[in-house]
């Protein structure tokens, strides 16, 4: 069973998150034509190419072909999974990055084009500084595009000026990339922190706005759960938790990198609806991560509890134009009242129109062996693969997959159809 915990440790604060939510009702599409096609694991991949990599320390490309890695603390690593090719980055004993399990404030992030890879590691839950990093996989080098001058533990060695970087988000064209900074005062004190924007190339920073509610609070590092870049490259999405959670100001916001200007789109009382009776503090509702669509017209949002013991989740998309909000419409029991399944994993589709679905079967599944999509595989559970139509919240049930042990929340689907899900590699075919 997964369970996600995040610990941010600074100064006196401390933010533990984990994932919960119930899903809700929707016709079921039949038979549209999409297939699903060479299904093999991610595992069996890795194992050909003798990659010892756990399933909490893969991260997939967009284009749904690589997966990035870290064999040792100094090494980061592509490997394509179709050609067998290995690409790797030497970091360096001082630019060694913790790049374990952690949802809400990851540690990498994959370039758009799938060539690069930005790095900040966890510095709050391991407490030492990192620079934003770059490695460049086509290359095969990495570049420390936000030196401060400093190495070493955040508390209480850290230098003023030192900066903190997470939540590495790329521009779409892949030569800026966004995130939440924290500078440390003359004293190495801890303030407000910003979202800053760096450029790829010279490292140089703009710093677009601090936090939303900045004005109560004497600092906020850490409070940005959740970040990334609107298609057209004018707006950022982000998903907000404070380390001492506000009703007001917590919850989904755009930011406009022009003018600075904050729009909340999504409330922590908005957000707690959809949890329903499962959300055991309203006010401290995690709304992240959030995933724009391909085309600009959605944003993806996974909402959860937590202090919640479940390991549910709710998963929704806005329209941004109208403001609606949707209901991941996952099937239910015949009572109408209990999920039958529970989502994982989803990704976009690349024109933005669908969406992949990973959910956990609470159910046993049919017994039609045409829906098994490994017949091999083994698994005490399955995971239904669900396809979405965002306009008209009709859903098809492509098949089933033995549950692998995977990162939660993201999976990949490129522009060739090849598709990252569950543990999973396989190509979808659409009519």
């Amino acid at each position: 069973m997964l369970r996600l915990t995040a610990r941010m440790l600074a100064a006196a604060f401390l933010l533990t998150v984990m994932g919960v939510a119930l899903p809700h009702q929707s016709t079921m599409a039949q038979d549209s034509g999409w297939r699903v096609e060479s299904v093999v694991p991610i595992t069996d991949y890795l194992e050909r190419l003798q990659i010892e990599a756990p399933p909490s320390m893969r991260f997939l490309s967009p284009g749904g072909i690589q997966v990035a890695y870290s064999p040792s603390p100094e090494i980061v690593c592509a490997a394509n999974l179709l050609s067998g090719q290995e690409r790797c980055a030497l970091l360096g004993e001082n630019h060694a990055y913790n790049l374990g399990y952690n949802e809400f404030f990851p540690p990498v992030r994959w370039s758009p084009d799938s060539t690069a890879l930005a790095l900040v590691g966890q510095p709050y839950l391991v407490l030492r500084d990192t620079d934003l990093g770059i490695a460049d996989f086509k290359n095969q080098v990495y570049t420390n595009i936000t030196d401060d001058n400093f190495e070493g533990n955040i508390f209480p060695d850290a230098a003023p000026g030192t900066t903190i970087d997470i939540q590495p988000t790329w521009s779409p064209d892949g030569s800026k990339i966004a995130i939440e900074r924290q500078t440390l005062g003359e004293e190495g004190d801890f303030s407000n922190a910003t979202i800053t924007i760096i450029d790829v190339k010279t490292g140089e920073a703009r710093d677009v706005a601090n936090l939303p509610g900045h004005e109560t609070y004497e600092f906020d590092s850490g409070s940005v759960i959740s970040l990334d870049w609107s298609p057209d490259g004018t707006t950022l999405a982000v998903g907000v938790l404070h380390t001492r959670p506000d009703p007001v100001y917590d919850g989904v916001w755009l930011l406009d990198i022009d003018s600075g200007e904050w729009e909340q789109i999504v409330t922590v009382d908005a957000a707690g609806e959809f949890l329903g009776n499962q959300a055991e503090n309203p006010i401290q509702i995690v709304t992240a991560p959030v995933e724009w669509s391909p085309d600009g017209a959605r944003l993806l949002v996974w909402i959860s509890d937590p202090m919640t013991q479940s390991e549910d989740n709710v998963c929704i998309w806005i329209t941004i134009d109208s403001g609606e909000i949707t209901s991941l419409p996952l099937p239910v029991t015949t009572d109408a009242e209990h999920p039958a399944a529970w989502p994982v994993q989803a990704a976009w589709s690349p024109d933005g129109s669908k969406l992949l679905v990973a959910a956990l079967s609470l159910e046993p599944v049919s017994d039609d062996s045409a829906l098994l999509l490994d017949p091999n595989g083994e698994g005490a559970r399955m995971a239904g693969i669900y396809l979405f139509d965002v306009a008209s919240g009709q859903r098809e049930l492509l098949g089933y997959l033995p549950f692998q042990p995977s990162r939660m929340f993201k999976a990949s689907w490129g522009t060739d159809g090849h598709v990252l899900i569950s543990g999973y590699s396989f190509t979808l075919t659409g009519p």
